[in-house]
């Protein structure tokens, strides 16, 4: 998205989706919150390990395309250097609703500051 790319990759294996959207969102955005764990858990058997509640379980399954994505994906934060481009963004790509800021609040952030 930033780099003229999608953020994600394409998942077109429906019995692997959740789990490759999963990977690709830890890889990218990083952990999940513990509510979010909680919910994935009680609606998605098999995307987290048995051994820890939040330890994903092995990729090595996923499509060849994400697991590509996973090797070399960079992080949201560093990827974006400017402090004010990654606030937005982090904010307006955190997976939990009870996390994102409303839009009117997003727009307040300095990245929108008007350039004389």
């Amino acid at each position: 998205m930033l780099k003229g790319g999608p953020l994600f990759p394409p998942c077109d294996d429906e019995r692997l989706y959740v789990k490759a959207k999963t990977h690709v969102f830890v890889a990218v955005l990083g952990d999940f919150s513990s509510d979010m764990i909680l919910r994935i858990q009680i609606a998605h058997r098999g995307i987290f390990t048995d051994r820890s509640q939040c330890e994903l379980a092995d990729p090595g399954d996923l499509p060849n395309n994400v697991r590509d994505f996973l090797e070399r994906a960079e992080s949201l934060r560093d990827a974006i250097c400017d402090k004010a481009t990654f606030d937005v963004m982090d904010y307006l790509l955190k997976i939990s609703p009870d996390d994102r800021v409303g839009l009117d609040d997003v727009l307040d952030f300095s990245y929108f500051d008007a350039v004389d």
